[in-house]
């Protein structure tokens, strides 16, 4: 999935990155990051194949680093979690893209009022470390 996902954030103008770590040292990383360096935007997204508890834990986390978060799952999977979820994903300002043979963004995300500067910076560097 995680090429249908960054030709998505590519065709956007987002220049992106697979498996990054959102800091040096970090034994987790971020599935997917976009960023437009100059602008000093990054967008995460967390891919999974179901798991919607785990994966939007992972992807609250990630409203501390990235100005956009977005979790992926294959497209049925992700039109369930859209038809169950809707209302936790909207409130959380998560949005949610769709997988199959291309990505699709089934609801947008809003711009997290939770991201710390230091951070974002952080996981853009090590973006462009990854590429």
């Amino acid at each position: 999935m995680y090429p249908e996902i960054g030709q998505l954030l590519m065709n956007r103008g987002y220049s992106v990155a697979y498996e990054v770590p959102p800091h040096l040292g970090s034994a987790r990383s971020v599935d997917v990051v976009g960023i437009r360096p100059r602008k000093r935007v990054a967008v995460t997204v967390e891919a999974k194949q179901g798991h919607y508890s785990q994966v939007m834990r992972q992807a609250s986390v990630r409203l501390f680093i990235s100005d956009f978060v977005y979790v992926s799952f294959p497209s049925d999977y992700a039109h369930f979690v859209l038809e169950r979820r809707y209302s936790d994903l909207k409130a959380k300002g998560i949005g949610l893209i769709c997988v199959d043979g291309e990505a699709e963004e089934l609801l947008p995300a809003k711009q997290s009022l939770y991201v710390d500067n230091a951070r974002r910076i952080d996981l853009i560097n090590m973006a462009k470390i990854s590429r």
